[in-house]
């Protein structure tokens, strides 16, 4: 079962009339989280697109079980729009919402005229996220090709609904980062990198949709081996990478947990002998741990948000690796009550993580560290 979320119409001569090739292009258009079917309609097509209501969809066998132990009330149609403030951090389970997080840091930034010349984002996936969003550019300013609305970085609000229409998706929440600031540049860890470190350098650019609007164009990053204004580095040393930190005024800290165990990668077909990476929970907590220490010695400003991945990363871990990540970064004085929490708690009073639904383990061992997170 599917649950309806967008209809559009196009003409009979945009879509194949071959089934493969028909499924393919819708397939490869829709984003992660939105289901495409087509019937015909005279002479044009009816594309209607569902959020998944069934488990089966997200691969992992044992994410059923993590939702009836998650501290909220959450169905599975929900999981893309899940989000909850844990003092001045984030946490959701789908990754696009970094970009919402990042929006409303900006925003406190500008209210509270703070200052930076250099900004970091420390990217910590088993993904690139590097695709183009559903948004078109119209007098500078962008519009979600699914809903019409405007969208600007400037207006959380926009960025959120952006989000939970999918125009913004899991794979494509960076490029409106880099089309929007001028002083970025791009710190990836990821483990299953093999090889040497890479140097790289980023555009912003702009990509032809192919559907639903052709002849507009939709923000999208290009790569150069030559020169670029946005700095990228990967690698699959993490703490090597924070070290790189030390003349930054603002990091932002994002954790896609994927990076550690991508178990599934949203795939049907997926083997233990195929994963590109899947480390044991000893394991991710050790390396988690060694990364904060380099964070606790920077300067910056660190915001951090947390994004679990249903059907990449193990759902079996996501609450015991929560508990780590934000105890570890309490510890080094990452996860804080400040003025940024403070602003988020008078506009998202609802969604802020309290002691009565604290984010603990529901069985198994708690550390006693993470009670003073939530007080």
């Amino acid at each position: 079962m599917f649950w309806y979320k967008l209809e559009f119409f196009l003409d009979r001569a945009q879509l194949s009339e071959n089934h493969l090739l028909r499924r393919d292009t819708l397939d490869q258009y829709f984003p992660s989280g939105l289901i495409p079917f087509e019937s015909i309609e005279g002479n044009r097509w009816n594309v209607y697109c569902f959020v998944p209501e069934d488990a089966e969809y997200y691969v992992d066998s044992q994410l059923e079980k993590a939702l009836n132990d998650w501290p909220d009330s959450i169905n599975i149609v929900d999981l893309g729009s899940y989000k909850r403030f844990i003092k001045n951090g984030m946490l959701s389970f789908y990754d696009s919402w970094s970009l919402y997080y990042w929006s409303l840091a900006l925003t406190w930034m500008q209210l509270n005229k703070v200052q930076c010349e250099k900004i970091a984002l420390f990217h910590i996936d088993d993904h690139k996220d590097f695709a183009s969003p559903h948004l078109t550019q119209e007098n500078k300013e962008y519009a979600s090709l699914f809903s019409g609305n405007a969208i600007s970085l400037d207006s959380p609000s926009s960025i959120a609904e952006a989000i939970r229409e999918k125009s913004i998706g899991i794979g494509s929440f960076i490029a409106p980062l880099v089309h929007s600031i001028n002083n970025l540049d791009i710190f990836h860890w990821r483990s299953g990198h093999c090889g040497q470190d890479e140097q790289l350098w980023l555009s912003p650019t702009f990509v032809e949709d192919s559907l639903l609007a052709p002849g507009k164009f939709k923000p999208g990053l290009e790569f150069s081996q030559d020169s670029g204004p946005v700095d990228y580095t990967l690698s699959a040393n993490g703490v090597a990478l924070a070290k790189k930190l030390h003349n930054y005024d603002i990091v932002f800290l994002h954790f896609d947990c994927d990076c550690f165990a991508n178990r599934y990668n949203l795939d049907s077909n997926w083997s233990h002998n195929e994963a590109g990476i899947d480390l044991p929970l000893k394991e991710m907590k050790k390396r988690i741990t060694e990364l904060f220490l380099v964070f606790r010695d920077l300067p910056a400003k660190i915001f951090l948000n947390v994004a679990l991945s249903p059907g990449f990363f193990p759902a079996e871990y996501w609450q015991e690796i929560c508990q780590h990540i934000f105890q570890e970064a309490e510890d080094v004085g990452i996860l804080k009550e400040d003025s940024f929490s403070a602003f988020l708690k008078d506009a998202h009073s609802s969604e802020i993580l309290s002691p009565a639904t604290a984010f603990v383990p529901s069985v198994g061992h708690i550390d006693p560290r993470l009670q003073s997170i939530f007080h």
